[in-house]
């Protein structure tokens, strides 16, 4: 066989597989189906044509890749049903040469199938996968801003209660002190009208015990103060001290004055 009738019966063959590809009906028509026979016949009629792999995944590739050329299992269901229906009694017996085409043509659809239902596959449960990492994401995203949130509102809260506890205190603290200075100036006025009254010993033991007196009150409030405005800064042990101070004080004025009156008796 020259190279030129080589040429026009790989042609002729890529054509019929265009053809076959094009239609699933196209069998059906007794005509179409003696058409392919015949030109098929013509192609392997005294066995000198070999068709050639290469020409045949290219003409599968071609069908696969545009639509409009046809379907890749529409040309093997045809070339099927072109094998099967194939009269072997006639003048060339190409039976085995269809085989062989047959045989080629499905192992190449096969396999084009197979990769593509591996491809979308894989292509699905990728795209499942990322959409799942991202809805994970912005799930904990959300639930980290909730969090965030909630704290922020019991934090703005508790501020809040500790805001009013602290202005009831302090008024409280503040009126306290002007009671404390108050009651402090008027008997310390009192006192001093009579000063003309009183000895030296006498007037020193009231202005001391008034003294002591108004700095443990004022002691008192301002630690207090000092423990709402800073709760780690701790000056009870001081408060203490003027306290115990003031006691000792009194007690040695009782002392004092029983010991005075026990004189004069």
């Amino acid at each position: 066989m020259d190279v030129k009738t080589e040429i026009l019966k790989r042609n002729e063959l890529m054509a019929i597989l265009s053809q076959l590809a094009s239609d699933a009906e196209y069998l059906s028509s007794q005509e179409h189906r003696d058409n392919i026979y015949k030109r098929l016949d013509n192609i392997y009629s005294n066995n000198e044509f070999r068709h050639f792999y290469s020409d045949i995944l290219s003409a599968i590739i071609n069908i696969n890749n545009e639509k409009s050329s046809g379907n890749i299992d529409v040309l093997n269901e045809n070339l099927r049903q072109i094998l099967n229906g194939y009269n072997v009694d006639t003048k060339n017996n190409i039976r085995n040469n269809l085989k062989k085409l047959y045989d080629c043509v499905n192992s190449e659809v096969i396999r084009i199938n197979n990769t593509k239902k591996e491809f979308n596959n894989f292509s699905s449960e990728e795209k499942v996968s990322e959409i799942q990492k991202e809805l994970n994401k912005q799930t904990e995203y959300i639930k980290d801003f909730a969090k965030e949130t909630n704290e922020s509102i019991d934090s703005v809260s508790n501020r809040i209660k500790n805001q009013e506890r602290d202005y009831v205190a302090i008024l409280g603290i503040f009126a306290a002190i002007v009671l404390a200075f108050t009651s402090g100036i008027s008997f310390t006025t009192a006192t001093l009208e009579n000063i003309n009254n009183l000895s030296i010993k006498k007037l020193l033991i009231i202005i001391l015990s008034l003294g002591l007196v108004l700095v443990s009150v004022l002691m008192v409030l301002f630690s207090f103060i000092n423990r709402i405005v800073n709760s780690k800064n701790n000056c009870a042990y001081l408060v203490g001290f003027l306290l115990a101070l003031t006691f000792i004080v009194i007690i040695l004025l009782l002392v004092c004055g029983i010991i005075q009156v026990g004189t004069i008796g």
